[in-house]
């Protein structure tokens, strides 16, 4: 989500100083960072909770972001 929105956010004094709109982290580093966390949090669920929390967990993260 903050690598989606880091031009919008680059542009509002609030959030300008963000690591990402402020060019501190890379867009690539940022996204292979959020995808491991979210591989290793799915695995996480999967292997030691069960698999409707593991797919809970991977729906979470499609709808915050994809649709927010």
């Amino acid at each position: 989500n903050h690598v989606l929105e880091r031009e919008s956010d680059g542009r509002m004094p609030r959030t300008m100083k963000r690591p990402l709109p402020s060019h501190r982290v890379q867009r690539l580093p940022a996204i292979l960072f959020g995808l491991s966390l979210l591989l290793v949090g799915a695995f996480l669920l999967f292997e030691f909770v069960n698999a409707t929390a593991g797919l809970m967990g991977l729906a979470t993260w499609a709808g915050y972001v994809l649709l927010y």
